[in-house]
C-alpha cells in the first residue's frame, strides 16, 4: 500500500529535476522512447512505382490482377448458395423468389427482385430509372456517384464560362448501364463516348439514351478498353465507326476533359490500365481521370510519370466500404483552380 505514493513521489521529484535542472548537478536529456513509425517516401519511377523504406513487399499489387470477390446481391443469387435460399422455376417451396441475374419473366427483361433500378442522381434527368443489360454487372453505388460528382462539380468541371457553355467531353469506359456517363451528360456535360465491350451493354446503353433523349449527344462504341486508349483509330474502325485521318474531323478522336474507369476488378490489370490512359492520344492538359478500385489493391501512387515527359497527379484517393476512388490530372495548368492535390490521401487507405 505504501509504495504507489512513493513512486509517485519520485516519479515528481525526477520530473522537477528535468524541469527544474540544479545549477551544480548540470542538465541531464532523460531518455527519449523511440516509437516505430511508418515514414513513406514517394517518388516517381517510369511506369509510376510507388516505394516505401518500410514496405518489404516485391512489388505493387496494382501491377498484377488482384484478388476482390464481391458478395451476390439482390437478384444475383447462384443455385448454389447456402445463406440465400433459391427457388426453382414451377416450386411452390422455398424462401421468396430469387432468379439468377440473365433469367426472363413472361417475355420481359427481368426485373430485380432485391436491388433498385439504378437512377440518375441529379441534374436535368434526375430521378429518370435507367435499364440495366443481363450480364453480371458491379456498378457504381449510388452513394460513390453522388459523391464524385460533387467532387467534379465543386471543381467547375461543367460551370459554362459567360462567352459559351463549358467543353466537358466525358469518355465513359467500361460502361455497363451507362449511369456514369449519363449522369455526366445530367449536369452539363456537353459529350460523352460510352465505351465497353459487351453487346448487351453496348444495347441497354443506346436504350437509356434514346429515353433520355440525348443520342445526339453521345456515342456508343464497343471495343476493348485497352485499344482504344492506346490506338483509338484502330478500335473504332473495328467497332465499325466511320473514321478519318484527321483528328480535327472527328469527334471521337479529339481529347477528353473528363475519363472515367471503372472495371471488373478481377478482369484487368491496374498498371496496365493506368499506363494506357495518362498516355493516351484521348487525353490532354488538365484532363481529369476517375479511377475506380477495390481495396484488396492497396492505394494508388500519388503520381506517375507520362512517356511525354509529363505528369498525372493525384487530386483525392477516397474510400467508400470496400471501394476506392482516385482522381488524377493529367498535366495541370491551374485552370481547374479549386482541383487541388492532397497526396496525404494516397498514403494508406
Amino acid at each position: 500500500m505504501t509504495s504507489l505514493p512513493l513512486l509517485l513521489l519520485v516519479g515528481t521529484a525526477c520530473n522537477l529535476l528535468v524541469l527544474f535542472p540544479s545549477p551544480v548537478v548540470g542538465f541531464v536529456a532523460p531518455p527519449i522512447l523511440s516509437l516505430p513509425t511508418k515514414s513513406w517516401s514517394l517518388f516517381v519511377t517510369s511506369g509510376g512505382t510507388r516505394k516505401s523504406s518500410s514496405d518489404s513487399s516485391t512489388g505493387p499489387k496494382w501491377k498484377e490482377k488482384v484478388a476482390a470477390k464481391r458478395p451476390f446481391l439482390g437478384h444475383v443469387v447462384p443455385k448454389t448458395s447456402t445463406t440465400r435460399k433459391y427457388r426453382e422455376e414451377g416450386s411452390s417451396k422455398g424462401g421468396r423468389e430469387l432468379r439468377p441475374q440473365g433469367y426472363k419473366t413472361d417475355g420481359h427483361p427481368r426485373k430485380s427482385k432485391g436491388a433498385p433500378p439504378l437512377r440518375i442522381l441529379g441534374g436535368t434527368f434526375r430521378g429518370r430509372k435507367l435499364r440495366s443489360p443481363q450480364v453480371h454487372l458491379r456498378p457504381m453505388m449510388g452513394k460513390v456517384r453522388e459523391a464524385c460528382y460533387s467532387t467534379l462539380t465543386y471543381w467547375e468541371l461543367y460551370k459554362p464560362s459567360a462567352a459559351s457553355t463549358a467543353l466537358c467531353r466525358h469518355l465513359d469506359i467500361f460502361a455497363g448501364s451507362g449511369s456514369v456517363g449519363l449522369e455526366s451528360l445530367s449536369r452539363g456535360a456537353t459529350h460523352c463516348t460510352f465505351v465497353d465491350l459487351a453487346q448487351d451493354c453496348c444495347d441497354t446503353i443506346q436504350a437509356n439514351l434514346d429515353m433520355c433523349g440525348v443520342q445526339d449527344k453521345a456515342q456508343v462504341v464497343q471495343a476493348d478498353a485497352l485499344e482504344l486508349l492506346q490506338d483509338p483509330m484502330t478500335a473504332l474502325q473495328k467497332a465499325g465507326i466511320s473514321t478519318t485521318n484527321v483528328v480535327e474531323e472527328n469527334p471521337l478522336l479529339l481529347p477528353y476533359q473528363l475519363v472515367t474507369l471503372c472495371p471488373p476488378y478481377e478482369e484487368v490489370v491496374y498498371g496496365d490500365l493506368i499506363d494506357a490512359v495518362c498516355n493516351s492520344p484521348l487525353v490532354t492538359d488538365d484532363t481529369i481521370v476517375l479511377i475506380e478500385y477495390p481495396i484488396e489493391l492497396g492505394c494508388l501512387p500519388h503520381v506517375y510519370d507520362l512517356k511525354s515527359g509529363g505528369k498525372m497527379i493525384g487530386l483525392r484517393n477516397r474510400k467508400y466500404g470496400r471501394t476506392v476512388v482516385a482522381f488524377y490530372i493529367i498535366n495541370p495548368t491551374g485552370k481547374l483552380e479549386c482541383a487541388d492535390s492532397r497526396p496525404e490521401e494516397f498514403v494508406s487507405l
